[in-house]
């Protein structure tokens, strides 16, 4: 869920986006978006994913079970995206055209280094779980 639909209880296209970015990071990893039961920092997946693109080791987030049975530029553009599209801020987010265009490899994905990212700026997920 984007941070703000706890504050506005409203669906807009860049909610939308989130939500496609945390799904990417879910199919991916192969875990749900929120785990009660994993420590603190490992809860969230948009914000553990995050964490371990941030420490260079952005391939740890891929589904254990697959082994290196894909094609590594693929899984980090799948997982970039993701992280991309988890934003905490709605303006920060890419459309859905730029997202057919990054995965058609039509557009180059901007450099993550040069966006910024912020993916928790807001308490309302805290307050939900």
């Amino acid at each position: 869920m984007a941070p703000e639909f706890s504050r506005t209880w409203k669906s807009s296209t860049s909610a939308n986006v989130y939500s496609y970015g945390a799904l990417l990071l879910e199919v991916a990893y192969r875990r749900r978006p929120i785990e009660p039961e994993r420590h603190c920092e490992e809860m969230v997946i948009v914000e553990l994913v995050h964490s371990l693109w941030k420490d260079g080791r952005i391939l740890d987030a891929m589904d254990k079970r697959l082994g290196n049975s894909y094609v590594v530029e693929e899984a980090e553009l799948v997982l970039k995206l993701g992280i991309l599209c988890s934003q905490a801020a709605p303006q920060s987010r890419p459309n859905m055209r730029q997202l057919t265009q990054y995965l058609d490899h039509d557009a180059s994905l901007p450099d993550l280094e040069c966006h910024n990212l912020v993916i928790q700026d807001d308490p309302g997920l805290d307050q939900i779980i």
